[in-house]
């Protein structure tokens, strides 16, 4: 799938860009090329040396999303590249994970690396009772492959949250409920109702992916795509995680 367990999985692709920190005021940007990208942040290669919490704003003008981005982030860790000199890599961190901007450049990266998911995914918003829309990509997911993710555990499923009190509270601040059942996508693509289907929610306090089942899903002749999906599973690597940060 297209970007499930990134926490370390990091995706190889270039793409140049730019950045700049706070003390950069009129001073040119500094020009850069990614190395690799994930969920979480991006390596990039470029000639200069900025210490670890160093503030970046990145900036790409690439023409696959139609308008230049501009993404924050923090400097995690600086290395010298031995065989290219003069050459450093920085390993960095996005500080606003639910920022549209970076959905379109993950959008980007995706089609660049993995065009057959890439094609296959849906974009849109998920709306929660009493929530605000929150940015989402989904897909099918056919149900041989459903069944092999739950048999694996890579899954786990809704009711068994009931042991995880912290991931509870943590849905409840991001979703407005700590077992969250039916919700709605608006997006690029309908669901097909006889499969499960994958979704992730990207909220301003973390990325949540869960697979769901859907109830309706319609769309009317140039309008965009609706369903409605009840939560089945979730991730069980970030369910952890999110139990244990919170």
């Amino acid at each position: 799938m297209a970007f499930e367990n990134r926490q370390h999985r990091r995706i190889p692709v270039k793409i140049k860009l730019r950045f700049r920190t706070p003390a950069d005021v009129g001073m040119p940007s500094t020009t850069a090329e990614t190395v690799n990208f994930s969920d979480s942040g991006l390596a990039l290669r470029c000639r200069r040396a900025l210490p670890t919490h160093a503030q970046l704003l990145l900036e790409f003008d690439e023409s696959g999303w139609g308008k230049p981005l501009h993404i924050p982030a923090e400097v995690v860790a600086c290395e010298v590249i031995k065989e290219a000199e003069g050459f450093w890599q920085l390993r960095t961190r996005f500080t606003a994970p639910h920022l549209e901007e970076l959905q379109n450049l993950r959008r980007y990266v995706m089609q660049l690396t993995d065009y057959a998911v890439f094609a296959v995914t849906g974009w849109g918003k998920a709306t929660f009772p009493g929530r605000a829309p929150i940015e989402t990509l989904y897909r099918d997911v056919a149900l041989n492959e459903f069944q092999k993710l739950m048999d694996a555990r890579t899954f786990l499923p809704a009711k068994e949250t009931i042991y995880l009190l912290r991931f509870r509270d943590f849905l409840e601040t991001a979703l407005g409920d700590k077992a969250p059942t039916n919700f709605k996508v608006t997006g690029t693509k309908l669901v097909t109702e006889k499969l499960m289907t994958w979704v992730e929610l990207v909220t301003e306090q973390g990325t949540l992916q869960l697979l769901a089942k859907p109830l309706w899903s319609r769309q009317e002749a140039l309008k965009i795509a609706e369903c409605g999906l009840q939560v089945h599973a979730w991730l069980k690597t970030e369910a952890l995680r999110h139990d244990k940060k919170a």
